[in-house]
């Protein structure tokens, strides 16, 4: 090692060498700090520790196994703390692919290979029984048999050590990600991640069939030695356990009196928001025709056979409390001929008249020259920044963005990506785009799916920012950022959703307030990923970093912004802490605040409630907050 570890990450380098060397099965364990405290570099001082002799016949090489936009941060970390002279460091995944027949000899000469759960995942075949094989003995010989013949390269090395980082990634038992890391083989076995229990004390079931804890058993007798809300002895049994194979310290812990780490003062609240009135009408209008939804699917006995479409509308309403155009497919789908009339009659006092004719007499203007050959436009198209382009054109400009490795094209007109481009024929603002008057309907064009399962962007989101009206959420987000700059112009401030479409709305608030701000999302390519988190981290323009949280909240490290906003409650507190932690850690110099917007009487306020009652299950096992378990 080539840095200094300071004295709690010694105590938990040393806990980890000695599972590692003593007799107490398993010889591996969970290593749950949380987040900011070092978890890289006491696994890092760790596998330099306890490198084998170098004509050992012991197996070398350390397996470490994380997310895509974690594998270069990896990377990194070990050339920063560790000598590199005779060191091998290799990685094997999407864009780094060994082109050999013989990949298993030459992974296992490297000291580390670092990988990614889905390269994990496709070494471990996926089993389809022939339809002759019917009882369970002959279907467990033959999936014995087929993943001893079709298994990939990392399933066919015995390893050293296997290191999950954000190990999250295999809490639900039945997935493919679990099984795949659970058949992977090595002497030791980590397990590293700051939140390992996010909904439920179940998650930990997982975990120990990794590890390869005795006695934890089937899932059935884990469930009956250890998981009771009113058998004490029960959650005093899976504590006894823990305490063999868990480290876990937290930012409020101290040695000697003295705090673990001294990082500058956080508070973390919550700001209550009111709906205003056309808001609240909508949410009242669309959540009833839900609940009618429902219990139609009740009264025919089809709740259980439509679980996924209650999920789907639960989600819309999640959507609705940031911004009503978010939900434009549902207030189209779900609602009846009354409603929509009355949502006209509550949309005229806050519409302005005017505003299909200035959007007309903008295109007219654009119509007499293409953006790019500035020439009269054949077969034009307009884009979702309302400048116009001949097809040929449009489609070259695509190309170069394409070969370019860009997720969109960039306008030559004003500078920035469009998302989308239509046929510019009749234009009619009095109907939503793909409708036409006293016709059927055009059949839309889906999109991708995005973070946080919304399909395709609402079209309204197409039209120019600055008619985008604003919603209770964004005009309190804005008042948040506007506050924090006037108080430090420095300060950055990371803004996290869940939804692709709220990501888009706020980076026009930001666009009309003239600041700098960067997109991070699971739509980008993780070139485009890179550049954003340079730009925000160079640049002292760029003051707004808006992510999803699923892509931004884990193992990135952003301590050049010190203030957090979470606009929309995930299903459990320990992702928004997770999120918060990539600002609130080592390295950070600044004062540091965490934000989340709730709006009162809807299901913001609902699913705020059930990430307490998880939270408060969760600490009892963990002994959060009570001065517990600590190595």
């Amino acid at each position: 090692m080539t840095c200094v570890l300071k004295h709690y990450q010694l105590l938990g380098a040393a806990f980890m060498r000695r599972r590692e060397r003593g007799d107490d099965q398993p010889p591996g364990g969970l290593c749950a700090d949380q987040m900011g405290l070092g978890k890289t570099i006491m696994m890092l001082a760790n596998i330099v520790n306890g490198r084998v002799p170098p004509k050992s016949k012991e197996p070398r090489t350390t397996l470490i196994v994380a997310t895509p936009a974690l594998i270069n941060q990896w990377g990194e970390e070990i050339a920063r703390h560790c000598n590199m002279k005779g060191f091998e460091v290799i990685k094997y995944c999407a864009g780094h692919k060994i082109n050999s027949t013989n990949i298993t000899t030459i992974l296992e000469t490297f000291d580390i290979v670092l990988t990614t759960y889905y390269e994990v995942m496709r070494s471990w075949p996926k089993v389809e029984y022939p339809a002759h094989i019917m009882t369970a003995e002959a279907k467990a010989e033959y999936k014995r048999e087929y993943i001893m013949e079709n298994k990939g390269p990392l399933h066919q090395i015995h390893f050293q050590r296997i290191v999950l980082d954000e190990a999250q990634a295999i809490k639900n038992r039945q997935s493919r990600t679990f099984l795949a890391c659970k058949g992977l083989m090595a002497k030791h076995r980590w397990v590293i991640s700051g939140t390992p229990l996010q909904n439920s004390v179940e998650e930990i079931y997982p975990y120990f069939k990794f590890l390869r804890v005795p006695h934890s058993g089937s899932y059935r007798v884990f469930k009956q030695n250890f998981l009771g809300d009113d058998d004490p002895d029960k959650q005093a049994r899976l504590q006894q356990f823990l305490s063999k194979v868990l480290l876990r310290r937290t930012h409020t812990d101290r040695l000697f009196g003295r705090p673990l780490v001294k990082l500058p003062a956080a508070s973390n609240k919550i700001h209550w928001i009111k709906f205003n009135d056309l808001e609240r009408n909508v949410y009242e209008i669309v959540r009833r025709r839900m609940i009618q939804r429902i219990n139609t699917y009740s009264k025919n006995d089809e709740l259980e056979k439509k679980y996924h479409n209650v999920l789907v509308m639960l989600l819309r309403l999640r959507q609705l409390t940031g911004h009503i155009i978010s939900i434009e497919e549902v207030l189209r789908d779900l609602l009846e001929f009354e409603d929509h009339e009355r949502l006209k009659e509550l949309a005229e006092e806050y519409v302005n008249p005017n505003t299909a004719k200035d959007h007309r007499e903008q295109i007219e203007h654009l119509r007499h020259s293409c953006a790019i050959c500035d020439q009269p436009p054949v077969t034009p198209w307009i884009t979702s920044c309302f400048h116009i382009m001949c097809a040929d054109c449009l489609e070259i400009l695509q190309t170069s963005a394409a070969e370019r490795d860009m997720s969109h094209a960039r306008c030559p007109d004003c500078g920035d990506m469009f998302y989308m481009a239509s046929p510019l024929t009749d234009w009619s603002f009095d109907l939503p785009d793909g409708e036409e008057e006293d016709g059927p309907k055009k059949k839309k064009k889906r999109g991708k799916k995005d973070d946080g399962g919304e399909k395709g962007v609402p079209s309204w989101l197409n039209m120019p920012n600055q008619y985008l009206l604003p919603s209770s959420k964004t005009v309190a987000i804005k008042a948040q950022i506007l506050n924090w700059l006037e108080e430090d112009p420095g300060t950055k401030v990371i803004v996290y959703s869940q939804f692709l479409s709220m990501i888009r709305i706020l980076s026009r608030v930001c666009m009309q307030e003239k600041w700098g701000y960067q997109e991070y999302h699971g739509e980008m390519t993780i070139t485009e990923r890179e550049a954003a988190i340079k730009n925000f981290k160079e640049e002292d323009g760029t003051k707004v970093l808006i992510a999803s949280l699923r892509a931004g909240g884990v193992g990135l490290n952003l301590t050049m912004a010190s203030k957090v906003i979470v606009v929309d409650p995930w299903w459990n507190l320990a992702v928004e802490e997770q999120a918060f932690a990539r600002v609130f850690r080592i390295g950070q110099k600044s004062e540091t605040a965490m934000t989340r917007f709730v709006v009162e009487n809807t299901v913001d306020e609902a699913m705020t409630n059930m990430q307490r009652r998880k939270k408060n299950d969760i600490d009892e096992v963990m002994e959060d907050g009570s001065g517990g378990r600590r190595k």
